[in-house]
C-alpha cells in the first residue's frame, strides 16, 4: 500500500484543479486594462512635441499657400508673347491699356453722373472705338494689324429715360428715376462665310463698321427666352463722388477696349454676338444698366452676362463672387480657361448683408433670372475703394493682366462653346452653379440642383456606417458598444457648448472694446482681429472640450477594456463623429436658409473622415501620417479662404457705419473662420497630454492683442484713411437763390467712434467752429444719400457766418399735377390718384436729387404705368432722380371718410407733402477749407461733398 505523503497528495490533486471562468475573465480583464493603458500611453503625445509638430505642419502649408495667393502673372512675358504672335487673342497689359486708365482716372479724375468730366470720358471712349475700327491697330512694336473681316461692329449711343424699384437695398426699397442716362453700346456680330473667306478678308472698314444714330429710349421692351445667344460684357465709366475711380471701374473699361481691338483684328472666328456695354451710370443706383437691359433692342438677344467691377484697389486677381442664377456653363468655362482662378461662394452670400450692389443684380432680375453669367471684381485693398486714393499708382503691375487674361480667355471660350445645346439646357433657377476655389489652382464647379442629393446621400452613408460600427453590435452582441453613444453625446454637447460660448464671449469682448472706444485697430493691423477674437475663441473652445474629453475617457474606459482598444483611440473616434454631426447640422441649416456657404461646411464633412477611413483600411498607419492626412487639406483650404475673405471683408465691415458696428462683424467672422480652422485639429488634440494648456497660450495671445489695441494711437493711417461724408447744407429758396440757413454736416462712413475721429477738428481755423457735437438721429441732412444715410453717424459744424444771408445760383423745380382723380369706392372709402410731372434744371448744374413723398394715406405708387407697389406699413417713399431732369410718376392714396364731406375737403385731408433735396457735387470755398483741413490731418473726405438745396410742396 503506497504511502500518502503531502507531496503525493498535491501531485494527485493537480490534474483535477481548474480555474473558474470568472477568474479567467478577471485575468483577461486585467490584461486588457494593462494593454489599454499601455496603448493610451503609447498614443499620447507630449505638449512640446505636439506644438512643434503642429507649428511645422501649419507653416509648411500656409507659407506656400500665401505665396500662391500673392502670385501675379508676368506682364513682360505675356506682352512679349503677344508681340511675337500679334494675330493671337492674348491680352497684354500694355502702355496703351494703362494709358486708357490714366486718362480716365488722372487726366479727367472724378466723373460723377451729370458732370462735364463724365461727358469728357464719354467722348474719349467714342473716339477710341472709332479709331479702332477706321484704321488698322498698332501694337507696342508698331506692327500693322488688318481688320479680320469675320465680324461686323455696330456702335450706338443710348440715352435712356426710365424708372425701376431697387428693392431690399440695405433693407430699404428705393424708387429710381433717370432721364437721358448715357450708354455706349458696341455689338460685334459674326459674319456668314457664304461668300468665301477670301472675300471676307477683303472687306473694307466701312463694310465692317456701322455707327448707328443715337437712340433715345423710354419704353420697356419684351424679353423672351427664344433665340437668345449674345454675350453681354459690362463695365461702367462713371465714378463715385470724390474718387478718380482707377480700379472702379476704369481698369475693366480699358480691358473691354482691348477686347474690342482683339475681336476685330485677330483671325479667331466667333460664333455668337458679343455686346460691349460701356455703362455711363452705375454709382448712384445702377441706372444705366437698367436703361440698357429694359429698353435697348439688343438686350433681347442677351443670354450670357459678364459684369466687371471692383470693390478693391488694383491688387490681386479678380474674384468670382456672384454666378448664376441660370445655368453654370459660364463658371465651367472659367474653370476650364483660367489658370489662376479666385472665387468664393461665401462672398456671394456675404454681399446680401453688406451695403453694396452691382449692375449684375439689375441684369439678372430684369431677365427674370433666366440668364447665365458671372460677376467679377477686384476685392483686395478695398481701403481705397470710393476714395481719392483709388488712383493709378495703387494698381500693381500684373493686376490688369489678371483681369485681362480672365476676360479674354472666358469670352473666346464662350464664343466657341456656349451655343451647344447640352450647355444651354434649361435656364431655370434650379441650375445655379456652386463653386469652390482650391488654393487658387483650380475651380471646382457643380450645379446647385445636385447639392441636396449630395448632402442627403452623404448623411445616409454616415448613418449606415455608424449603425454598422456601433448600433448593431450593441444590439446583436449585447456588449458595451452602447457606451460609445454616451461618449459621442458628451463630445457633441462639448462642441455645441464651446462654439456658442466662444462666439458669445467674442461678441461681449467686442462690446467692451466699443464702449472703451478702442475699436477697429484691426483695420490697419489685420492680425489683431484674429489674435483678439480668434484666440479667445480657441481658448474657450479647448477648455470646454477638455472637460468633455475627461468625461468621454471615463465613459469609454470599460469599452476599451472589453475590446482591447485604447481609450484615446475611442475618444478620438467619438470626437470625429461629433464633429460630423455638428457639421451636418450646420450644412443642412445653411442649405435651407438658401446660403451657398453650405458647400463649404459640406466639403469639411467629406474630407474630415479621410484619416479615420485610412486607419480602418491600414490599421498600422502612424498617428503622424493620420494627422497630416487630416490636417493638411482642410487647413490649407481654410487658410486660403481666410486670406481671401479677410482681404475683402475688412474694408467692407469698416464701411458699415451705424448699420452694424464693424467690431461685432469682425468678432463674428473671426470666430467662425477660427472654428473651421480648428476643426481638422480637434480629433488629434485628444492625443496631446494636458492639451488644455494650449488654452492658456491662446488667452495669452488674446491679452497681447488687447494690449496692442489699447495702445494703438489710431485705427487709421495714410494708406487706410478714415472716411467721412461731408455735406454743406444750405436751405435755399429755389426761386430766388437766397440762403436761409447754412451749416456743414459731417457723417462717419466708418464704424469708428465719431467723437474720437473728429478730434482732428478741435484746432480748426476761426472761420469754422463747432456749434455742437451730437448724433443727428434722423440724419435729414443726408437724405440725398438714402438709403445709405440710414447707417451714417453724424455731427454738425456751424459756420462763423451762419446768420448771414447770401445768394447762390437759383435752381428750377417745376412740379405740375397732370392728373388728380378722386373716386368713391364704397364703404366710406375714397381713393385719390395723383400723377405728377417734374421738370428741373438740376442736372445741368451737376446735381442729383432725392424726393421724399409723405402722406399717412399713401397706399401705392407707380412708374410709367409699368410698376406698382403697395406700401401697407410705410407712409413715405423715397425717389432718386438722376439725369437731365424730366420725370413722371403716380401716387395712390386711400382713406375712410365718415359723414358728408366735400371733395375739396377730402383732397385736403389726403394731402401729400413732397420734400426735394438737390445736391451739387462741386465744393465751395467753405468745403475746400474743410477738405484741406481733413487731408492735412490724414483723414479722407469722400462720398458726399456737396451743397444741398431744399424745397417743399403740398399737393
Amino acid at each position: 500500500m503506497p504511502s500518502n505523503t503531502p507531496r503525493d497528495s498535491l501531485r494527485q490533486r493537480k490534474p483535477s484543479q481548474k480555474r473558474s471562468p470568472s477568474s479567467e475573465s478577471r485575468g483577461a480583464s486585467r490584461a486588457a486594462g494593462k494593454s489599454s493603458a499601455s496603448t493610451a500611453t503609447d498614443k499620447s503625445i507630449s505638449m512640446p512635441f505636439a506644438l512643434f509638430f503642429l507649428v511645422t505642419l501649419l507653416l509648411s502649408i500656409t507659407i506656400p499657400t500665401f505665396r500662391q495667393y500673392n502670385t501675379y502673372p508676368s506682364t513682360v512675358d505675356q506682352c512679349n508673347l503677344a508681340s511675337a504672335f500679334p494675330a493671337s487673342n492674348m491680352f497684354c497689359e500694355s502702355e496703351k491699356v494703362r494709358g486708357h486708365v490714366e486718362f480716365m482716372s488722372e487726366k479727367v479724375g472724378n466723373r460723377m453722373i451729370g458732370s462735364p468730366e463724365l461727358r469728357q470720358v464719354h467722348d474719349y471712349l467714342l473716339k477710341v472705338i472709332r479709331d479702332t475700327m477706321k484704321r488698322s491697330s498698332e501694337n507696342g512694336d508698331q506692327k500693322k494689324l488688318p481688320l479680320n473681316g469675320h465680324v461686323k461692329v455696330s456702335l450706338q449711343e443710348q440715352f435712356a429715360t426710365g424708372s425701376f424699384f431697387l428693392d431690399k437695398f440695405i433693407g430699404k426699397d428705393l424708387m429710381n428715376m433717370y432721364d437721358n442716362i448715357t450708354n455706349i453700346v458696341v455689338r460685334v456680330d459674326p459674319i456668314s462665310e457664304d461668300s468665301g473667306s477670301k472675300r471676307a478678308l477683303r472687306r473694307s472698314p466701312e463694310e465692317l463698321f456701322e455707327e448707328m444714330p443715337p437712340i433715345y429710349t423710354n419704353k420697356w421692351i419684351n424679353h423672351t427666352e427664344e433665340n437668345r445667344n449674345a454675350i453681354l460684357i459690362n463695365a461702367h465709366y462713371d465714378s463715385a463722388i470724390g474718387s478718380p475711380g482707377a480700379t472702379d471701374d476704369a481698369v475693366p473699361v480699358a480691358v473691354m477696349l482691348a477686347l474690342l481691338e482683339s475681336l476685330v483684328t485677330t483671325p479667331t472666328k466667333i460664333k455668337s454676338p458679343i455686346i460691349l456695354l460701356f455703362n455711363g451710370g452705375e454709382e448712384l443706383g445702377m441706372h444705366a444698366a437698367h436703361g440698357f437691359i429694359s429698353q435697348h433692342e439688343w438686350s433681347k438677344d442677351v443670354q450670357t452676362i459678364i459684369n466687371l467691377e471692383s470693390c478693391g484697389g488694383g491688387e490681386g486677381r479678380p474674384m468670382l463672387f456672384q454666378a448664376g442664377p441660370g445655368h453654370g456653363y459660364v463658371v465651367e468655362s472659367i474653370e476650364k480657361t483660367n489658370p489662376y482662378p479666385q472665387a468664393s461662394v461665401i462672398a456671394q452670400d456675404l454681399i446680401k448683408f453688406l451695403p453694396a450692389d452691382t449692375d449684375y443684380r439689375v441684369f439678372t432680375k430684369h431677365l427674370n433670372y433666366h440668364a447665365a453669367g458671372v460677376d467679377l471684381a477686384y476685392t483686395r485693398n478695398g481701403y481705397v475703394y470710393h476714395t481719392s486714393r483709388d488712383a493709378l499708382d495703387q494698381i500693381r503691375p500684373g493686376a490688369i493682366q489678371h483681369m485681362g487674361e480672365t476676360v479674354f480667355n472666358l469670352v473666346y471660350d464662350l464664343t466657341e462653346n456656349h451655343l451647344a445645346a447640352d450647355k444651354i439646357g434649361s435656364l431655370k433657377k434650379k441650375h445655379e452653379p456652386l463653386f469652390v476655389d482650391v488654393l487658387g489652382l483650380r475651380l471646382v464647379v457643380w450645379q446647385h440642383a445636385h447639392q441636396a442629393n449630395a448632402i442627403l446621400g452623404y448623411l445616409i452613408l454616415l448613418c449606415v456606417v455608424y449603425s454598422a460600427r456601433w448600433v448593431l453590435p450593441s444590439i446583436l452582441q449585447k456588449n458595451n458598444s452602447a457606451l460609445f453613444h454616451g461618449a459621442l453625446f458628451f463630445h457633441l454637447v462639448g462642441v455645441f457648448v464651446s462654439f456658442v460660448t466662444g462666439f458669445v464671449a467674442a461678441l461681449l469682448t467686442a462690446f467692451a472694446m466699443i464702449h472703451a472706444e478702442h475699436t477697429m485697430t484691426w483695420y490697419t493691423q489685420n492680425w489683431i482681429g484674429f489674435a483678439l477674437y480668434g484666440s479667445l475663441f480657441v481658448g474657450i473652445f479647448l477648455i470646454i472640450n477638455s472637460v468633455a474629453n475627461s468625461m468621454v475617457r471615463s465613459t469609454v474606459k470599460p469599452l476599451a477594456e472589453a475590446t482591447g482598444r485604447g481609450v484615446y483611440e475611442l475618444a478620438e473616434e467619438a470626437q470625429f463623429w461629433a464633429l460630423e454631426i455638428f457639421l451636418g447640422i450646420v450644412t443642412v441649416a445653411l442649405y435651407f436658409l438658401g446660403l451657398r456657404t453650405s458647400v463649404v461646411s459640406f466639403l469639411f464633412m467629406v474630407l474630415l473622415p479621410v484619416p479615420f477611413v485610412t486607419s480602418l483600411v491600414f490599421p498600422s498607419v502612424s498617428l503622424t501620417l493620420k494627422a497630416i492626412l487630416g490636417i493638411a487639406p482642410l487647413t490649407a483650404y481654410q487658410f486660403y479662404s481666410t486670406l481671401l475673405m479677410s482681404d475683402a471683408a475688412w474694408p467692407f465691415f469698416a464701411r458699415m457705419g451705424n448699420l452694424v458696428n464693424a467690431e461685432y462683424a469682425c468678432a463674428a467672422v473671426c470666430t467662425c473662420f477660427t472654428f473651421f480652422n480648428l476643426v481638422p485639429l480637434l480629433p488629434y488634440l485628444q492625443n496631446v497630454r494636458k492639451y488644455h494648456l494650449i488654452s492658456l497660450l491662446a488667452f495669452g495671445v488674446t491679452g497681447v492683442a488687447i494690449a496692442f489695441a489699447v495702445h494703438t494711437p489710431s485705427a487709421f493711417n495714410a494708406d487706410r484713411p478714415r472716411r467721412f461724408a461731408v455735406n454743406h447744407v444750405r436751405y435755399v429758396n429755389s426761386e430766388t437763390g437766397v440762403i436761409d440757413k447754412s451749416y456743414i454736416a459731417v457723417g462717419a462712413v466708418d464704424s469708428h467712434p465719431l467723437k474720437a475721429s473728429l478730434n482732428v477738428l478741435y484746432d480748426t481755423p476761426q472761420h469754422i467752429t463747432w456749434q455742437r457735437l451730437s448724433r443727428v438721429d434722423e440724419l435729414r441732412d443726408f437724405s440725398s444719400a438714402y438709403p445709405l444715410n440710414n447707417f451714417v453717424t453724424g455731427a454738425k459744424i456751424s459756420l462763423a457766418n451762419e446768420t448771414e444771408t447770401g445768394r447762390v445760383s437759383p435752381v428750377r423745380f417745376d412740379v405740375r399735377v397732370i392728373k388728380d382723380d378722386l373716386t368713391d369706392v364704397g364703404s366710406f372709402t375714397w381713393q385719390r390718384s395723383i400723377k405728377v410731372k417734374i421738370n428741373t434744371n438740376t442736372a445741368q448744374q451737376g446735381f442729383f436729387t432725392m424726393l421724399k413723398i409723405t402722406s399717412p394715406f399713401l397706399k401705392a405708387w407707380s412708374l410709367d404705368g409699368d410698376i406698382r407697389r403697395d406700401e401697407e406699413d410705410n407712409d413715405s417713399i423715397f425717389v432718386r432722380l438722376v439725369g437731365e431732369g424730366q420725370y413722371e410718376f403716380s401716387m395712390h392714396l386711400q382713406r375712410v371718410v365718415l359723414g358728408e364731406t366735400s371733395e375739396s375737403e377730402i383732397r385736403n385731408q389726403m394731402r401729400v407733402s413732397m420734400n426735394m433735396d438737390s445736391t451739387l457735387s462741386k465744393r465751395d470755398d467753405d468745403l475746400e477749407l474743410l477738405h484741406a483741413l481733413f487731408v492735412d490731418k490724414g483723414v479722407h473726405v469722400s462720398e458726399l461733398v456737396m451743397q444741398q438745396y431744399n424745397t417743399q410742396w403740398v399737393l
